[in-house]
């Protein structure tokens, strides 16, 4: 994880991304902000706009370490903090800043992922204590807030109904919670949830699992089918005649480079890109898999002995 998040700020630095940016809905609070950050982020630029032009600029480039979003007027700050978080990097720590004096929404807006919150009227020093505040805050407690979760699905036996979980899981989560998602089927013979999901099984799960030596990120990117914007499915159809030998280091090694994948490339994977970003993946796994050692026990076929 610590050379995928120094990859990120390599890569920060390589494209001479502002320390920070803040995005205000008034002339007031760019006074404000210019005032609070004049001395310790003298290359800080202030955006007008607030929240909405905040959105549409980090949609389309990375984002700076450090931001200041005003949320005022917005009639939902929680929902649209979190829509922000899903397109920052990683490592990207947000002040929220706004009108509504409430411990609800206080605590909403932390809960979406902001770092802080302070209400209108704001002191330059206060602002600037919050800003310090959030510049401390460790990148690996919080990149580890946004590391990827892995969900395995696995029946007792052949026909439970383990894919249909699988694949209404990662559905809801990608649909409607807004999370970019890896769904895995790894029945390579005759798992069913490409074919759920109306799609092409993807080409070269099988030769990751046999050859890891090829696992990488661009090479798994190249292999995920694309359901929509959030929902990424690898898969496979082989012949079920084929013996299929799956190496031992193979899984473990899939899930480290979803994990890399999903923090380093945060910062260049956007809408359209053809290299997802996920923070989840779920795992259909055939029950005659090790409930051990998650990897495959004996020959991929079903009815093989546990």
């Amino acid at each position: 994880m610590s050379s995928a998040l120094a990859f990120v700020a390599t890569t920060q630095n390589e494209l001479g991304l502002e320390q920070l940016a803040a995005y205000v809905a008034d002339e007031e609070t760019r006074a404000l902000v210019q005032a609070a950050t004049r001395s310790r982020w003298p290359s800080a630029t202030v955006h007008d706009g607030g929240l909405a032009i905040a959105l549409g600029n980090v949609s389309q480039e990375p984002s700076p370490g450090l931001m200041i979003v005003d949320v005022s007027g917005s009639e939902a700050p929680a929902g649209a903090i979190r829509s922000l978080m899903t397109l920052v990097d990683p490592t990207t720590r947000v002040v929220a800043i706004g009108t509504i004096n409430d411990v609800g929404v206080y605590r909403d807006l932390i809960t979406a992922g902001a770092t802080d919150y302070l209400v209108k009227p704001i002191t330059p020093e206060a602002l600037e204590a919050a800003l310090i505040g959030a510049e401390r805050s460790t990148t690996e407690t919080h990149a580890d807030s946004r590391r990827l979760r892995t969900i395995a699905v696995i029946g007792a036996r052949d026909g439970v109904g383990a894919s249909t979980i699988a694949v209404n899981t990662a559905w809801i989560l990608a649909h409607e919670l807004g999370k970019t998602v890896a769904l895995i089927d790894l029945d390579l013979q005759f798992g069913t949830i490409a074919l759920a999901l109306d799609l092409e099984p993807s080409h070269g799960l099988r030769e990751a699992l046999e050859k890891p030596d090829r696992i990488d990120g661009l090479f798994i990117a190249s292999a995920m089918a694309h359901e929509s914007e959030h929902l990424f499915v690898l898969s496979a159809e082989e012949p079920v005649e084929d013996q299929i030998n799956v190496n031992p280091a193979a899984f473990e090694l899939l899930m480290d480079t979803f994990r890399t994948i999903s923090i380093a490339w945060w910062s260049t994977c956007r809408r359209g890109s053809s290299r997802p970003s996920c923070s989840s993946s779920i795992a259909s796994i055939p029950w005659c898999w090790s409930p051990i050692s998650a990897f495959p026990a004996c020959a991929i076929p079903r009815g093989c002995p546990i």
